[in-house]
C-alpha cells in the first residue's frame, strides 16, 4: 500500500512524500501515484522465507524482485547462499537489460524448449557468452566469480 505522507493537496511547486508498507507476498508488487497527468510506479520486491530483513543482501534482492529478474528459486525462497548455474546467470542477464529471449538456437547442449533456451541464445547474440567450448553452453555448470565478471561486464559495457 502507498501512503502520502504529506502535501495531501494544493497548487504550484512542492514536494510529495510517501510510504510504502511491508510486502508479506510470494511475488512483487507494484502501485502508481498520478500527479498532474504524470505517473509514477513504485515497485516492491516480493517476500522470500529465506532473506529475513536483517540480511545484508536483503534490498538488493527486492530490488532484483521489483524489476522481474527474478522470482526466486522456488516455495517462496530466493536461496541467496547457492551458486548460480549459467543458464539461471542467462535469464538473470537478459531480464536485467530488458532484451528479449532469442527463437534461435546457437549452442548443441540448449535444445529448444530448454529451461533458460531463449535467453542463453541471446547472451550469444548480443556478444556476451560465446558457452564453454565446442559449440556448447553448459547451461547447469556452475559460473565462477570471474566468468561471471566477463559477463557483467560484457552485459553493461563496464
Amino acid at each position: 500500500m502507498i501512503t502520502l505522507t504529506s502535501a495531501s493537496s494544493g497548487t504550484g511547486n512542492g514536494m510529495l512524500s510517501f510510504s510504502v508498507g511491508t510486502n508479506s507476498n510470494l511475488v512483487a508488487l507494484s502501485g502508481t501515484i498520478s500527479i498532474n497527468g504524470q505517473t509514477f510506479t513504485v515497485a516492491q520486491g516480493a517476500h522470500f522465507n529465506d532473506v529475513p530483513t536483517t540480511d545484508p543482501f536483503h534490498d538488493f534482492i527486492g530490488k532484483l524482485s521489483a524489476r522481474g529478474i527474478t522470482n526466486g528459486c522456488g516455495s517462496g525462497n530466493f536461496c541467496s547462499n547457492q551458486m548460480i548455474p549459467r543458464d539461471q546467470a542467462a535469464i538473470f542477464l537478459i531480464r536485467a537489460l530488458g532484451e528479449t529471449p532469442s527463437t534461435t538456437q546457437r549452442f548443441s547442449d540448449v535444445p529448444m524448449g530448454s529451461f533458460g533456451f531463449g535467453e542463453i541464445n541471446r547472451l550469444f547474440e548480443l556478444g556476451i557468452s560465446g558457452g564453454c567450448g565446442g559449440g556448447n553452453y553448459c547451461p547447469t555448470s556452475l559460473l565462477t566469480r570471474g566468468q561471471f565478471a566477463v559477463f557483467l561486464v560484457r552485459a553493461f559495457n563496464l
